[in-house]
């Protein structure tokens, strides 16, 4: 619900990324293909989580950075993993994290964890053959997905650790732990 209070705070300010108070400026930042940075369908659109993080996420944090007053990020799902892959992290100052699990099946109760195989191998499969890309919200499960960014997401999921136990992108251990 603060999400939705927040979004639509944001679009009577009259501009789609910013709303400014006399406290502060809030910034709701949609990664490429999402929200607002959606233009038509995703099938055929390239992104993934890292571009995400590294491209979408570090502009934002470049654009709001201001020496004279302290940069705070608040990450929801994706967006609490993606500090760790930030390239400009030290212009955060604080960053606050919530919902973001890693996503590993085995880290969950009996029957969920059910459920989550059922919908990793096969119901998405099925329903990301047939759009090209993750119609998440013909499940009413959220945002649609591009392609890249299921496939990344997925393949992070098969490991207790997410993507700091990737054997194919060691790199983001060593920069999440910087």
């Amino acid at each position: 619900m603060a999400d939705v209070r927040f979004r639509q705070d944001v679009a009577r300010s009259g501009s789609a990324l910013e709303v400014r108070t006399a406290l502060a400026t809030r910034v709701a930042a949609d990664y490429r293909g999402i929200g607002q940075s959606r233009h038509g369908s995703l099938a055929g659109f390239e992104a993934s989580f890292l571009d995400w993080a590294r491209l979408d996420l570090a502009v934002a944090v470049d654009a709001m950075r201001d020496d004279a007053t302290p940069l705070f990020l608040v990450g929801h799902s994706f967006g609490g993993h993606s500090f760790g892959l930030l390239p400009n992290p030290e212009r955060v100052a604080r960053f606050y994290v919530f919902a973001a699990g890693a996503g590993w099946h085995g880290w969950m109760k009996p029957l969920e964890r059910i459920r989550v195989q059922l919908l990793w191998q096969v119901v998405l499969p099925q329903l990301v053959r047939w759009k090209g890309y993750l119609p998440w919200s013909l499940l009413g499960m959220g945002e649609d997905l591009p392609l890249g960014v299921f496939r990344q997401w997925k393949h992070w999921c098969q490991y207790p650790n997410y993507l700091l136990d990737d054997p194919t992108a060691s790199e983001l251990r060593a920069q999440y732990a910087r």
